[in-house]
């Protein structure tokens, strides 16, 4: 039998459904610390989170999972991204880029289609100035991703390749 002291509790929730005010239409992981910290002051001690892995696009549940490592880039907070800052922010958005944005932070469900189309987009143009700036002048940050690619290698060389092949198929 378990002594009442030694009891302990959490709550498991969808990532995707801790909006905050900064998130781009779905709770993104960023809003972890905000929901540890009420947890805590709740008396909770522990968080458990639906699968997070990269999902098909088109897909909506976190159980139809594309890879058993790669995590969803959807739930990025794509303003926290140091070359999306580096490109202007927020004030980079142009006016369609704008009103997507606050379309998507007003409705009551998280629309996939919309929020995967404009994270996608600013991602890529962060990661295209990561390679100018960073990757090709052999930055830090540049030497930092280059490990990174290097010690995942043993994963990640199959995922992009298995990528490539689904984007274009």
């Amino acid at each position: 039998m378990i002594a009442a002291s030694s009891r302990q509790s959490g709550i498991g929730v969808p990532l995707f459904s801790l909006v905050s005010s900064r998130s781009w239409g779905i709770g993104e992981f960023a809003d972890l610390p905000a929901l540890g910290s009420w947890c805590a002051a709740a008396g909770q001690r522990y968080v458990q989170l639906l699968p997070l892995n990269e999902i098909s696009p088109g897909e909506t549940s976190p159980y139809s999972s594309m890879t058993a490592m790669a995590l969803d880039p959807i739930y990025i907070r794509v303003p926290d991204v140091e070359d999306f800052a580096a490109l202007g922010g927020d004030a980079a958005l142009d006016a369609d880029d704008r009103r997507v944005l606050a379309e998507v932070r007003a409705a009551a469900r998280v629309r996939y289609a919309e929020v995967r189309a404009l994270k996608s987009k600013w991602l890529r143009r962060a990661y295209l100035r990561f390679v100018d700036e960073e990757l090709v002048r052999g930055t830090p940050r540049g030497e930092a991703f280059r490990a990174y690619e290097a010690r995942e290698s043993w994963w990640l060389d199959a995922y992009v390749t298995f990528r490539a092949i689904h984007a274009a198929h």
